[in-house]
């Protein structure tokens, strides 16, 4: 990010947040928030593709556009929405991580898919998937969008068989790794697993390129 694009966003990102007023909770948030910012910008750098930023929809949002694509990053975020950085738009199709691990969500009380808490290399993974460049899966070395089985145990100790790629009506899911549970721990006891989605519900069209038709079909 340069000097000049620095201080274009600069006061968007702080209306973002109450400065005077953040508890401990969200200077964590924050920070985390930030570590991930860094991470996906200078990886975006090593990878040689080059990006402007810009301010997104609501205060506190910035995105980094990927020059020669319609691929857009969310690089910050209010802390209380810092989970989602690095979240990929790409002319409709938006790329995030989904978990399959679920807990009561206490404002509903309806049970909800946990939102997955990733560390700076993650979402610079997330990143990379969404360029098209190959992820490794964290829970056993597998590229992520290459097909196989893993298993789950649900109610009442059965098991489950789940294909590690798949796609519904407006998705597409490729297992990335081990899911946490609501104290951030990996989920041992039931084998969920944590997934990178592509949604396709607001896509008007592809605009993610592939090296060859082989890494085409894996990324698909």
């Amino acid at each position: 990010m340069t000097e000049k694009e620095y201080n274009a966003v600069k006061d968007w990102v702080v209306s973002g947040m109450d400065v005077e007023n953040l508890s401990t909770e969200a200077i964590r948030a924050r920070d985390k928030g930030v570590e991930r910012s860094v991470a996906i910008l200078q990886g975006l750098s090593d990878m040689g593709y080059d990006y402007t930023i810009s301010t997104d929809i609501n205060p506190g949002q910035i995105v980094a556009n990927i020059t020669g694509t319609q691929i857009r990053v969310r690089v910050t975020d209010t802390p209380a929405n810092a989970k989602y950085i690095g979240t990929v738009y790409d002319n409709g199709a938006e790329v995030r991580f989904k978990s399959t691990y679920v807990t009561m969500n206490p404002a509903t009380k309806r049970n909800t898919h946990l939102i997955y808490d990733p560390t700076p290399e993650d979402s610079l993974n997330l990143v990379r998937f969404a360029l098209g460049e190959e992820v490794i899966r964290k829970n056993d070395g597998g590229i992520s969008g290459e097909n196989g089985v893993s298993t789950r145990t649900i109610k009442g100790n059965q098991t489950l068989s789940m294909n590690k790629s798949f796609h519904t009506k407006n998705s597409f899911n490729a297992e990335y790794g081990k899911a946490l549970d609501s104290n951030g721990k990996v989920d041992e006891r039931f084998g969920n697993v944590v997934r990178i989605e592509i949604s396709h519900l607001n896509r008007s069209s592809a605009t993610t390129s592939m090296p060859t038709a082989s890494d085409a079909d894996i990324f698909f």
